[in-house]
């Protein structure tokens, strides 16, 4: 988080019964997940990360137990799984929860 962005957020919720941010991962990456795990450790204004990693690995234990022991760690609260990226799985959310675009693709998520 930089310097700027940390000073807004700050100023923003200054007086507010605010007490923390969770952030969420952006980037299919664990090294992002990392990055801010990392970033919750030294960010008195992150209470929790929501991280990624491919729940579908054979290793995925060893990648959360990692990222657990990791600087952070302890801020990992929950994994995301990038539907959109999975091809059953987005065919199931866009017939259950009606993300297709009108020329019949997923929609993107916002």
């Amino acid at each position: 988080m930089s310097d700027a962005l940390r000073s807004t957020a700050t100023r923003l919720i200054a007086g507010r019964q605010l007490t923390s941010t969770v952030v969420v991962q952006c980037v299919t990456s664990v090294a992002e997940t990392r990055e801010l795990l990392a970033l919750a450790d030294e960010n008195p204004l992150i209470g929790a990360v929501v991280g990624w990693a491919d729940l579908t690995s054979p290793a995925i234990g060893d990648v959360l137990d990692e990222l657990r022991a990791g600087p952070g760690g302890a801020y990992l609260r929950a994994v995301r799984h990038i539907v959109q990226s999975d091809a059953v799985l987005a065919a199931t959310a866009t017939t259950f929860y009606g993300l297709t675009s009108a020329d019949g693709r997923t929609a993107p998520c916002s």
